[in-house]
């Protein structure tokens, strides 16, 4: 098992949600909706990445829709991030 802080990779995480789906929805079934809020937010939109890669390779997606609950799009966070007022509010998640 992976120890320390190798064990938040965004692609560790991305896997856990994946054996989840498989857990509770079957081999080749998926949620409904996943859902998350902030530090949530980064993962689902962390899972939306990986299903890109999951639908080329005609792999069952992990989730149908998505929600993402105080957070941009990761490109826009980017943008705006350099802004002072922007920066102090959102500092942690650097």
């Amino acid at each position: 098992p992976t120890k320390g802080i190798e064990t938040y990779s965004r692609k560790n995480i991305v896997r856990d949600i994946d054996a989840l789906r498989r857990y509770y929805c079957g081999e080749n079934g998926s949620f409904r909706l996943l859902a998350g809020h902030d530090w949530g937010g980064v993962v689902v939109w962390s899972v939306l990445e990986d299903q890109e890669t999951q639908q080329q390779n005609q792999q069952p997606l992990i989730t149908q829709k998505a929600a993402m609950l105080n957070l941009p799009h990761p490109l826009t966070f980017a943008e705006n991030i350099i802004r002072p007022k922007q920066l102090l509010k959102s500092w942690y998640m650097l």
